[in-house]
């Protein structure tokens, strides 16, 4: 690569004495772009424009006579058009020069230029951009011998490469207002050192993105040269299941084409991994099905199409399969069900957009995600975001307020994203933040009560119990105050887990729950339990913490002898260890909170 540049810089310098003597003011350190415009200028030598195409006329044919249904996969037209193998590369256009020197080839389209040894008679020049005007000079002994200004016409820019091979340009189909930009993003196969000249200086190449799987890599760094960037990712094989690994080439992919630094994205033959990959940019770009089908078969004008191990025919199953799998993806058309299937693999809209602008000579709409819904089950509380609906790969907030009387410490919160439960990464302190909105959202919340604790510790009946008519000793037991209530109220009890909880109707029924009119006299008592059979059961299980009780809802006689007389209730519990007496350091915190 120096020594390209070294020679680079030379010939320059030696471009720029000959146009000087000439009295054309130019200088060794203008580029090589300025010193061949210049070359015109000069009386007495011909510059003549040449406009030739190439394109193969077997690809141009296939190119100009095909058009698929994309609604139909059962055929293929490429095996017509398909005469021998390795005929994808281009068609060169033959300059006659009259001694030997060394030739110069600019392209103006993107500032490349390579430099060989020509010699005398037919020398080719391949490469240019289609379409731009591109000047060649042969230099003889320091001085301009002869030059020329070519145009290539065509649609498609197949690459002739040193060693890489079923090289071309993504450039030229037409997409969504426009074309695709030529001399941006580059597929083909394997690249090696003796590609450096024509990769990095004439196509200008500067980051290579190898698809092939890791047991096929020998080395990560680019051998088209030190200033070429290198990234690898295990390529998709006809394959979207893989949406992270997806999402990495299409972000390389993406990131090369917004900062001009023209991409070459390969496999091992340029075809499967790389046809994949190919799919994908296509479609984004709003290029129609069947050019991307015929996109894909070009590359049997390098294989052929003898076998099917060697053809890629649209109507194959792995083609069909890729295609098929597009399909599954929302979206009113194939591009559209691309974008949704890249945004649902967290690829940001605004990402494919500037892409878009970035790729497309031409004026492209800019395009909206798929829409994701928003569903808010609140219970107790409110939100800041009143959104049903939201563009997928947006981002999504929300502040959660509790309603008067209740909390958020403690409450039922769940945030699911396309079913899967994402609340611990994105929910904290009433805060719901999605930076990338991938499918549809549902809200659960249920805020907690706040809490006004009804039990009065310093009102505690130590080692005693209800005896049914009265009061009597009991160790190990005590009574909680008197708990303003009326039939019809909710009690919540909340207790330490050293409570010895009732098991079932064949478990001594140690907890009870008393009533008193409001004169505090005795109406009657029921037990309490967590859990059992037993009919007369006045508990709803919550958790091991928390008994709920609805007073005068039980289908006791004695609650619905005195349902309007209760005015207050008494809580009964037992501890564990009942072989001692209570004291007051025993006494665990109870919290009884009323509906």
């Amino acid at each position: 690569m120096l020594k390209i540049k070294q020679r680079l810089l030379e010939l320059n310098a030696k471009l720029a004495e000959t146009l000087s003597n000439k009295g054309v003011t130019a200088s060794s350190d203008e580029t090589t772009t300025a010193l061949i415009n210049k070359v015109s200028d000069i009386e007495g030598i011909a510059t003549p424009l040449v406009e030739f195409s190439q394109v193969r006329p077997e690809v141009q044919s296939f190119l100009d006579n095909v058009t698929y249904d994309s609604t139909d996969y059962t055929t293929s037209e490429i095996a017509n058009y398909v005469t021998t193998t390795s005929n994808n590369q281009p068609l060169g256009f033959a300059v006659n020069l009259k001694s030997a020197g060394t030739l110069i080839v600019y392209d103006s389209a993107n500032g490349g230029s390579t430099i060989t040894n020509s010699v005398k008679g037919e020398n080719y020049i391949f490469n240019l951009t289609p379409n731009t005007l591109c000047h060649y000079v042969n230099i003889v002994d320091g001085a301009i011998d002869q030059s020329g200004t070519l145009k290539s016409t065509g649609q498609i820019r197949m690459i002739k490469a040193e060693s890489a091979f079923n090289v071309r340009d993504l450039g030229g189909w037409a997409c969504d207002g426009g074309t695709v930009k030529y001399g941006k993003l580059f597929r083909g196969g394997q690249c090696y050192a003796a590609d450096a000249d024509i990769f990095y200086n004439m196509l200008k190449i500067r980051h290579e993105l190898n698809l092939r799987y890791a047991d096929e890599i020998t080395s990560y760094t680019s051998p088209i040269g030190n200033g070429v960037e290198f990234t690898h990712i295990d390529g998709a094989w006809y394959t979207l299941a893989n949406k992270s690994g997806i999402k990495a080439m299409m972000d390389c992919v993406m990131d090369c084409a917004l900062k001009d630094k023209p991409l070459y994205f390969h496999c091992a033959s340029g075809a499967d991994r790389t046809g994949t990959l190919a799919l994908i940019i296509l479609a984004v770009l709003g290029v129609s099905q069947s050019d991307i089908d015929k996109d894909y078969e070009l590359t049997c004008f390098k294989t052929g199409v003898a076998t099917d191990t060697a053809a890629r025919r649209r109507n194959e199953s792995e083609w069909k399969g890729l295609v098929n799998a597009v399909y599954r993806n929302k979206g009113e058309t194939f591009r559209d069900k691309v974008v949704n299937y890249l945004v649902s693999a967290g690829v940001s809209i605004n990402y494919i957009n500037a892409f878009r602008h970035s790729m497309i000579d031409g004026t492209p709409e800019d395009l909206s995600a798929e829409l994701a819904t928003v569903t808010n089950n609140l219970t107790n509380a409110t939100s800041s975001n009143s959104a049903v609906s939201i563009d997928k790969s947006n981002s999504y907030t929300a502040t959660i307020t509790a309603d008067d009387g209740y909390t958020l410490d403690g409450a039922t919160v769940t945030v699911t994203m396309g079913g899967a439960d994402i609340t611990s990464s994105v929910y904290a302190n009433g805060v719901i933040s999605i930076d990338n909105v991938t499918d549809d959202i549902v809200i659960t919340i249920t805020a907690k009560k706040i809490v006004e604790n009804l039990f009065v510790r310093d009102e505690v009946v130590l080692n005693k119990r209800h005896s049914g008519t009265g009061v009597a000793d009991a160790n190990g037991r005590f009574m909680s105050n008197y708990i303003p209530c009326a039939s019809g109220d909710i009690l919540n009890i909340y207790c330490d887990t050293r409570i010895d909880y009732a098991q079932g109707s064949s478990f001594p029924k140690s907890q009870k729950i008393a009533y008193y009119d409001s004169n505090k006299v005795l109406l009657g008592t029921r037990y309490l339990f967590i859990s059992g059979a037993d009919s007369t059961a006045v508990t709803t299980v919550v958790d091991s913490k928390n008994t709920t009780v609805k007073i005068g809802y039980h289908g006791s006689d004695i609650v619905e002898t005195y349902a309007s007389a209760i005015a207050y209730s008494i809580i009964e519990i037992q501890i564990n260890d009942t072989s001692t007496a209570l004291t007051s350091d025993d006494v665990l915190d109870l919290v009884i909170s009323k509906n």
